[in-house]
């Protein structure tokens, strides 16, 4: 057999199916999109609304709408799938805050001094009215004597101190003094 022949008919199946490939790949704008790994049944989710002009693909500010969006939507989710849990009133720890946060708490330092009389004061008024804590919240009873990275990170600077925390750790309130009804007011 002739090789230049059988080089032509193979580059003539390249060309072929180069061709076949590229037209399969050409799309309208309503006709629906399959990935390799998805069945032809099965059509695949676009998005008209973020698509560009350079073939449909997506731009980076629509991919940052959508994945703000999709971030959005998880948060959502998670605040909602918070079961009811009664307030309640903890000693610190590094675990517990850990297991609040992640559970989808609000948590709420209380930076207590065994010496103070206010803090021995509000520490009885919180075991006494542990049925008044607000649902889904969390008080941790911190040693202000010991915890003194928590104390620098909040700022604070004086016993009886209470510090309303985010999932990230992040300061949302602080406030000076009370018990189960400050508690109440000040809590976000």
């Amino acid at each position: 057999m002739n090789y230049k022949v059988l080089g032509g008919i193979l580059i003539a199946a390249i060309i072929i199916g180069g061709v076949a490939f590229a037209a399969s790949q050409m799309q309208t704008k309503d006709a629906p999109t399959t990935t390799p790994l998805q069945s032809t049944e099965q059509p695949m989710d676009t998005h008209t609304d973020t698509m560009d002009t350079d073939g449909g693909h997506e731009t980076p500010e629509s991919m940052a709408k959508e994945k703000a969006a999709y971030e959005a939507d998880k948060s959502t989710e998670v605040k909602e799938n918070v079961a009811a849990k009664p307030g309640e009133y903890l000693d610190y720890s590094p675990e517990t805050l850990k297991i609040e946060l992640a559970e989808g708490h609000k948590v709420v330092l209380f930076f207590h001094a065994p010496w103070c009389p206010f803090c021995k004061t509000a520490d009885a008024a919180f075991k006494a009215k542990l049925d008044q804590i607000p649902t889904n919240v969390v008080v941790l009873k911190t040693d202000y004597d010991s915890n003194s990275a928590l104390k620098q990170k909040y700022g604070v600077t004086y016993q009886h101190t209470f510090v309303q925390i985010d999932a990230n750790g992040n300061m949302v309130s602080k406030w000076n003094g009370g018990d189960v009804d400050s508690l109440k007011k000040y809590l976000k």
